[in-house]
């Protein structure tokens, strides 16, 4: 819950959000398209820019947001970058198991780095619309863009469940964490399977009186709420347009030239 809590404080919180939504996936696609190391390093180092500095989020935040998916991605490069073979000569680096040898290659450790830069740069191009843009100003693009009423409404009604779900999931713990309940291993087990259930229980209860209060506020199948008044910065949208003028370049040059 802490990324919405920065997106309603962030600089650009007032600034019209589908220019924030279209720069974001713009420069995703942009990203997913190339194989450059060049281009995901430009994207990551632009995106962290604008996130640190135009969007003002401190920079401790945004660290502990990155370390989950590198460390993710890290394990699940290691797949990519290993290799086993009976031919030692066909490895960089090799360990002897037995009759094989397990190593990397040099194509092998390309495509690992292709792969994490890419990943990580596409994570930035999230977090940028994430800690920006909070998910009703998203859902007001959605609708701008025409998807289907059904299928925003429910984000929004599962979105906003989440928190709902949350506290009760924290008011049992506490309860049970008072009564020791997680003392022991085996007590943590039985305190957990009691959680889960007593969340079940409750969630279904909340969701019947969550329901019921939409209805008796004249609920009849859609959501209507009060447009926002959003800024139009032209500079950001000159620098969202510079950027991905700048990427898209590095991504023709490397698919037509190979230099990167």
């Amino acid at each position: 819950m802490e990324t919405d809590n920065y997106a309603y404080r962030s600089a650009l919180r007032d600034t019209e959000p589908a220019r924030k939504t279209v720069f974001s996936l713009t420069t995703l696609i942009i990203c997913i398209s190339g194989n450059s190391p060049v281009l995901s390093l430009f994207i990551f180092f632009t995106m962290v820019f604008i996130i640190l500095v135009i969007n003002r989020t401190p920079w401790k935040v945004l660290l502990r947001m990155l370390k989950a998916p590198m460390v993710f991605l890290l394990i699940g490069v290691l797949t990519l970058a290993l290799d086993i073979s009976s031919d030692k000569s066909v490895f960089l680096r090799t360990v002897h198991i037995g009759k094989f040898f397990i190593g990397t290659t040099g194509e092998g450790l390309r495509r690992a780095v292709i792969l994490f830069l890419k990943s990580m740069s596409s994570v930035t191009c999230l977090y940028f619309l994430s800690l920006s843009t909070p998910l009703t100003d998203i859902l007001s693009v959605m609708k701008k863009a025409h998807i289907p009423p059904l299928f925003t409404e429910i984000m929004s009604l599962v979105y906003r469940f989440i928190f709902i779900i949350m506290e009760s999931i924290g008011q049992i713990y506490t309860a049970q964490d008072s009564r020791l309940g997680y003392v022991s291993l085996t007590q943590s087990f039985k305190s957990m399977a009691s959680l889960i259930s007593s969340c079940l229980i409750k969630s279904l209860k909340k969701s019947n009186d969550f329901y019921t209060s939409l209805e008796a506020r004249g609920y009849t199948g859609t959501l209507n709420v009060l447009p926002r008044t959003y800024s139009r910065n032209r500079k950001l949208t000159a620098l969202f347009i510079l950027a991905d003028s700048a990427a898209l370049i590095i991504l023709i040059i490397s698919r037509t030239t190979g230099l990167f």
